[in-house]
């Protein structure tokens, strides 16, 4: 008995004690509240920008209680303001908040409207400490927000510049590279290791750039305004308007509604406006994510509107749906998942082309002048979503120059024989498929218009000539061997419409009377349908045919539901416009 009350003694003792340095440990401040222990260098920042826009010299003011954190940023916040040149530039000047390293703590971002990054403070023991800035005539548009923090730095003859690369990391700043180049003789490049500068040679100057410094999302513009935070403008005359929407992301029904409240709102969409913030007051915003979310969103309706859908699938098994938007054609543009009962996106698609396969792999295809990037992303069933690889191909115009693979964070030269290996790896569609029919027919997703339509589709594709593609060498035996299918409409009335098919198989062989060369042999057919309307459907039934014409965002489905003609497999076959 006694052994008991000694054991029941020792255990009440030790919860008291846990209980005692619970007590002592103050409560996690929520994201909202750290926020607001920046409150006092918000204040002074705008103190010092009315100063100046009223005419009055800004100098550091310093106090016997400051010490030496506190001085460095008052004196950045002067510098920063000093730095602003003329009236236009100080209301340019704002502030907003990001969490750069996704820790839980936001940074406290000096920038201006146009996303240009002029300071970096964090919190530290629950006290702004400064991390990094830069500005002024040699220092100015300092850092990207794409997950490295790039400051480059002029020499002051301007004969050298060096770009110093960051990433944050828990509140730190940890130094990732330097690297730049100085005008000696000639152009020399350079990467500074462990202390020492080495030289090195412009493809290697180049890879660095673009690992660090290149632009996720189109230009830096529109990558900017999509990864930087709200910015709050002290000197804009902006008047809160209490009747805005709310940019509202909580359900997949709201982003559905938010979508729809965006079309309506944003009709005439003007890209530089868009990037200088003059849509920023069309809602309003419960939370960071929402703004970031919307902004998103602006650009999807600026480029899809109308032909914008979507569909909900459980892409990785877990039992919980994914909201997909995507067009007509099946073109994937974004990605929501939930998490503890919250949408949130899948980075990484942007406006780039996205398309599934059946083994739950997401494919991000790119394709801009003169460059081409492939990169392939995983959504594993435990919520993980990461990028297995990407290829960039960069080209002048003529011929293709560097291969770039980025995998496991890393980005290299690469030889295309590899970039090709890896690619042949995991597009594993078939020749007679393109992606965006891969995604329909193999993957089973079904669009649903955001926005009704109302216009004739099929009245706009009378003109048009519609085209189907499919390498064949691998079905038929033959090298160089592809079909082609090609449908136009004629007559067309309120009620039915003529569809005219015109088939085409073109296969090389060697010529025996020549070297390395070879004669082509072409075999053409035609086939006409008379297809009826049926609300936005074309169906049709001759000639040993059945099926159905669907139009798409800039694709027609030609839609094969039986067939006893060999030039018309059953499934979903997708058209491209002839130009």
């Amino acid at each position: 008995m006694k052994r008991f009350f000694a054991v029941a003694f020792c255990l009440l003792m030790i919860v008291s004690c846990v209980g005692c340095m619970r007590e002592q440990e103050p409560p996690k401040k929520t994201y909202e509240e750290q926020k607001t222990l920046y409150a006092d260098i918000i204040a002074r920042y705008t103190e010092l920008l009315n100063a100046k826009n009223n005419g009055s010299e800004v100098v550091p003011v310093y106090t016997d209680e400051m010490d030496e954190s506190a001085r460095c940023i008052e004196d950045t916040l002067v510098g920063i303001v000093n730095a602003a040149r003329n009236e236009e530039k100080l209301k340019e000047l704002g502030y907003g908040f990001k969490d750069v390293d996704g820790n839980g703590t936001p940074e406290l971002l000096i920038l201006t409207k146009y996303a240009s990054v002029h300071a970096i403070f964090t919190l530290s023991n629950d006290q702004p400490v400064l991390l990094e800035s830069a500005y002024g005539d040699t220092n100015d548009c300092t850092f990207t927000l794409s997950g490295y923090i790039f400051v480059p730095k002029y020499s002051d003859d301007g004969n050298k510049f060096a770009y110093y690369v960051y990433h944050l990391d828990d509140g730190e700043l940890v130094c990732d590279t330097v690297f730049g180049k100085q005008r000696k003789e000639s152009i020399e490049y350079f990467k500074i290791v462990d202390g020492e500068t080495v030289i090195i040679d412009e493809n290697d100057f180049i890879t660095l750039e673009y690992q660090y410094g290149y632009p996720p999302i189109g230009d830096y513009g529109q990558t900017q305004k999509l990864l930087s935070p709200r910015i709050y403008l002290p000197l804009a005359n902006t008047a809160a308007d209490h009747n805005t929407p709310i940019a509202d992301f909580s359900s997949y029904e709201a982003i559905l509604d938010t979508f729809k409240a965006i079309l309506n709102r944003s009709e005439d969409f003007n890209r530089l406006a868009w990037v200088s913030g003059e849509y920023d007051d069309l809602f309003s915003f419960p939370n960071d994510i929402s703004y970031e979310y919307y902004n998103r969103f602006l650009r999807y309706a600026r480029t899809f509107g109308l032909d914008m859908g979507y569909d909900e699938v459980d892409l990785n098994g877990d039992g919980v749906d994914e909201l997909l938007l995507l067009n007509e054609d099946y073109a994937i543009r974004a990605i929501f998942t939930q998490k503890n009962g919250v949408p949130v996106m899948l980075y990484g698609l942007d406006l780039s082309f996205a398309w599934l396969d059946e083994l739950g792999y997401i494919h991000v295809d790119k394709e801009e002048s003169y460059e081409l990037t492939y990169s392939l992303y995983e959504f594993s069933k435990d919520g993980e979503f990461k990028q297995i690889y990407s290829i960039r191909s960069a080209s002048d115009g003529a011929f293709f120059g560097e291969y770039y693979l980025t995998r496991d964070g890393k980005t290299e030269v690469a030889p295309y024989e590899q970039c090709r290996e890896i690619y042949d790896e995991y597009c594993c569609y078939s020749e007679r498929f393109d992606a965006n029919e891969y995604t329909r027919s193999v993957c089973k997703l079904e669009y649903t218009p955001i926005v009704e339509k109302t216009d004739d589709k099929f009245a706009l594709a009378h003109d048009k000539v519609w085209y189907n593609y499919s390498n064949m060498e691998e079905t038929t035996g033959h090298e160089f061997a592809w079909d082609s299918t090609y449908i136009t409409f004629e007559n067309a009335s309120d009620t039915q419409v003529t569809l005219n098919f015109k088939y085409k198989f073109v296969y090389y062989y060697p010529d025996p009377e020549r070297n390395n060369t070879s004669l082509a042999e072409i075999t053409e057919s035609f086939l006409s349908v008379t297809a009826h309307k049926e609300n936005d459907v074309l169906v049709f039934d001759e000639n040993g045919i059945k099926g159905r014409i669907e139009l798409g965002y800039d694709r027609l489905w030609l839609v094969i539901e039986e067939s006893t003609d060999s030039r018309f497999a059953v499934g979903y076959h997708c058209l491209e416009i002839d130009d």
